[in-house]
């Protein structure tokens, strides 16, 4: 009994000795996970979360990989051998550095991934816990990257108007397409504007779809030039600015152009060496076609001719016929006009004003826009037409229909300086001269432009009389040049205007250029300059024919007492315009003219009763 306990309490001892030996053996760890391991952990540490997640799609580029354990691991096992990224399709191992904090290891690429390429990460059992307890299987998730990144700056792929666009509607919206969605917040009216002679434009920028519109707060000009920008702060969805600043120009409502042709020939038109193998009017059309097209004009042009089958007046319509039969239509047409000068000053507003004789101004320039000379005959032009438009009733088959140059044909030509009547129906030639043509731009044209000027009124009187201005009516007792002023503040009160008027005359002792004292503009009734001073009232060309009267009414190869264009005094006076028989001359002129013919100071006999005078306020 007492050997059996003793040998019992020896087999304890020495079970506790030997205990003691295998604890103190498992008792610290490596130097590089945690200082006391759980006693008997056998248990291997598992993948607990990743980052990206199994399946993820749309990964950025620059994106790290991480994987979080159930535990804390041994640093020195989780490294790129036992954490790796390979390309799910095959490629090579993605470069990368791997790092450990608390139960995270973090794969971070050297480089971006590949856009939209689907990858696997793996953590191998390799990777082991503090107790040196391994992965008991590989782990293994995927997951897919994004797009590239959108690194292509937008363009504007359309607008509108088109670059370069005529005849635009003045109260078009202008309009910028882009080549993809572009950030709402960067189409302003500071990186879309639009502006004229570098003079913005008011209006609204807005933004729909991938189409920026700018909205003009009021009516653009008619034939003007615009420029639309979009500059480079406008910028699409992804940060990106256009790479430069897009522009372009269009212009609205070009205006109908009236145009002497610079080149001439002689009545038969075939012969002209733009005429393009055309006879007769179609042979005139193609010069002032061609003509259009050598001046940079789009459009369609045809000559102002007649001939025994088609009118002028017809043919601006882009018809044919005569206008007594309403040029083939039911009822007459007068659609074409209005119509603007190179310079773009206003000739006339309608077809019918214009046979009717309102023209604002002298035709002047050839299609490049250079003044034609005035004072050589040949200047003059073809027309064949009388004022309405039609065949000139004096002047049938002129030319023989435009197809002959025989000396002796003669034919109607219009003035390049005159207005009303003059300006078509002046002057006669041979067919075998040669001379320019006129050209317009045939069917309807946008309104005008507002050309009313101001400065002191100058008219030409609606009465008129012999050279004994004491004989008029509204003389008023008075004589000579001072009955002329009665006359001239008489007609300015029966039309309703104020201001002191003197007549445009002189006598043998007084130059009419010193009667006045004013030396500011000079405008018609209807606000169209005359001239802008003295010296240029003087200087033998108007700007335009002092040629409507007091009432609005416009005069054409009308007769007028005058002194000479340059305003100094001259014997020819009507014996101090006192005299209204034949035994004396006066100085006269010719109210359409707008050369030295508006006050050519020309003798004219002192009878003559249909005489009228030029009346300026001073």
């Amino acid at each position: 009994m007492t050997i059996r306990r003793v040998a019992a309490a020896l087999a304890i001892g020495a079970a506790m000795v030997l205990s003691g030996i295998v604890l103190s053996g498992c008792g610290g760890g490596g130097g590089d996970g945690p200082s006391t391991a759980p006693a008997g952990d056998m248990a291997p540490p598992t993948v607990s979360s990743t980052n990206p997640s199994n399946g993820a799609t749309g990964v950025t580029l620059n994106s790290s990989v991480s994987a979080t354990f159930s535990e804390a691991m041994t640093n020195s096992t989780l490294t790129t051998a036992t954490f790796t990224l390979v390309p799910t399709s095959g490629g090579a191992a993605v470069a990368a550095t791997v790092d450990v904090s608390g139960n995270t290891a973090t794969f971070t690429p050297l480089a971006d991934l590949a856009a939209s390429t689907q990858y696997t990460a793996t953590v191998t059992t390799g990777a082991k816990d503090a107790a040196g307890n391994a992965l008991a299987a590989n782990f293994i998730w995927s997951f897919t990257t994004g797009a590239a990144p959108d690194t292509t700056p937008p363009t504007v792929s359309s607008a509108s108007p088109a670059a370069n666009t005529e005849s635009v509607a003045v109260d078009a919206a202008i309009s910028a397409t882009f080549s993809e969605a572009m950030d709402f917040y960067s189409i302003t009216a500071s990186t879309f504007t639009v502006s004229s002679g570098g003079a913005p434009v008011a209006g609204a920028v807005g933004y729909s779809g991938a189409t920026a519109t700018f909205t003009p707060s009021s009516s653009l000009a008619a034939d003007t030039t615009y420029t639309a920008t979009v500059t480079t702060g406008a910028k699409d969805l992804a940060g990106n600015p256009i790479a430069a600043a897009y522009s372009w120009s269009f212009t609205p409502g070009i205006w109908n152009r009236i145009f002497v042709t610079s080149v001439t020939g002689n009545g038969n038109l075939a012969s002209w060496a733009e005429a393009g193998g055309n006879t007769g009017l179609a042979a005139g059309d193609a010069v002032c076609q061609a003509r259009a097209a050598a001046g940079g004009l789009s459009g369609s042009f045809k000559a102002w001719l007649s001939d025994d089958n088609d009118d002028a007046y017809c043919r601006v319509h882009n018809l044919t016929g005569k206008r007594s039969a309403n040029c083939g239509q039911t009822t007459l047409p007068a659609s074409a006009g209005p119509w603007v000068r190179m310079d773009r000053f206003p000739f006339s507003a309608t077809i019918d004003q214009l046979v009717s004789g309102k023209v604002y101004a002298p035709v002047k320039y050839d299609e490049s826009g250079s003044p034609v000379s005035t004072t050589e005959a040949a200047s003059a032009y073809f027309t064949g037409t009388f004022p309405t438009g039609s065949l000139h009733p004096g002047n049938p088959s002129p030319c023989s229909n435009w197809t002959s140059s025989a000396l002796d044909s003669s034919v109607t030509l219009g003035l390049p300086d005159a207005t009303t009547d003059m300006w078509l129906s002046q002057i006669w030639d041979s067919c075998a001269s040669t001379h320019p043509l006129v050209c317009m731009q045939t069917g309807a044209g946008p309104a005008l432009p507002v050309f009313a000027s101001p400065g002191k009124k100058a008219f030409f009187t609606s009465v008129s009389g012999n050279g004994n201005l004491a004989s008029w009516a509204d003389a008023g007792g008075n004589t000579g040049l001072a009955a002329a002023d009665a006359v001239c503040q008489a007609r300015a009160v029966a039309g309703g205007l104020g201001g002191s008027f003197k007549a445009w005359l002189a006598s043998s002792a007084t130059s009419a250029v010193d009667r006045f004292t004013n030396n500011s503009p000079w405008v018609r009734i209807d606000g169209v300059k005359v001239a802008d001073n003295k010296a240029d009232l003087t200087d033998g060309t108007l700007f335009s024919a002092i040629n409507q009267d007091e009432f609005g009414l416009y005069y054409g190869n009308y007769g007028a007492w005058a002194a000479r264009h340059d305003g100094l005094n001259t014997t020819d006076n009507c014996n101090e315009w006192t005299d209204g028989t034949a035994a004396f001359m006066g100085a006269s002129g010719i109210a359409g003219a707008t050369g030295t013919d508006w006050a050519s100071g020309r003798g004219e006999s002192c009878d003559a009763t249909f005489r009228h005078l030029y009346c300026l306020e001073d």
